[in-house]
Parts: C-alpha cells; structure tokens; sequence
C-alpha cells in the first residue's frame, strides 16, 4: 500500500506550467522607445498606423514605461471599441515596440440629464 501522494498529477503539473507562463514578467521597452522623447514616439507610432485605424483614432500620448494613450474619432459601441482598441495594440507590438499597452483616454461623463439634475460621476 503506497501511502504518499504523488507530487503532482498531470493536470496539476499542466496548471503549475500554466500558472508559469501567465506569471512570467511583462516586457520593458526597447532602448530605442526609452531613448526618444514623447514627439519622436508619437511621430515613429505614426509611421505604423494603417489608414482604417487612422481614420478612426488619435494617438494622444506616449509614456517611458511604454503606455500609449488614444481617443476615437469616430463613436464607437462599447462592444466593438474593446476589439479594436485589443487590435491595434497587437499591430504596435508587432510593428514598435513589443511593450506597449494602449489605452483610451478617459472621457467625462455625456449625459445632459445627469448634469443638468446635478448628478456627477466621478
């Protein structure tokens, strides 16, 4: 009778491996992102921006730490701005800098009703 438990089973040995990879560091930016100042960026990310995606978003801001921030031209439904925005991240990663993580700038609250009732959000 073996009374010890074995180390791990396949699957766990599976999970452990996957906790491995979900856990491995996020990249940092090349040197050549750090060296630039944020002009340089934003005019090196231009290069890179196909026209569907020009048509439809600004590139705003670049940060050392390889934060790109952009805001829509054009409205968008919630449910189609979370693919594109996972879209054009992926196109800068492939064609920049694999470090780089975009983001919609945050937008204020639109809603003539709640302003005009004195309702703010925050």
């Amino acid at each position: 009778m073996n009374i010890f438990k074995p180390i791990a089973s396949p699957w766990e040995k599976e999970m452990i491996s996957l906790r491995a990879e979900i856990a491995e560091p996020a990249p940092h930016p090349t040197q050549r992102w750090l060296s630039m100042d944020e002009k340089q960026r934003l005019l090196w990310i231009d290069e890179y921006i196909p026209t569907a995606y020009r048509e439809k978003i600004a590139v705003c801001k670049c940060e050392d730490n390889g934060f790109v921030y952009v805001e829509f031209r054009v409205p968008l439904r919630s449910s189609e701005r979370g693919v594109f925005l996972m879209d054009f991240e992926q196109h800068l990663k492939s064609k920049v800098d694999e470090a780089l993580v975009v983001f919609h700038l945050p937008q204020g609250d639109k809603s003539s009703l709640r302003r005009l009732r004195g309702v703010g959000v925050k």
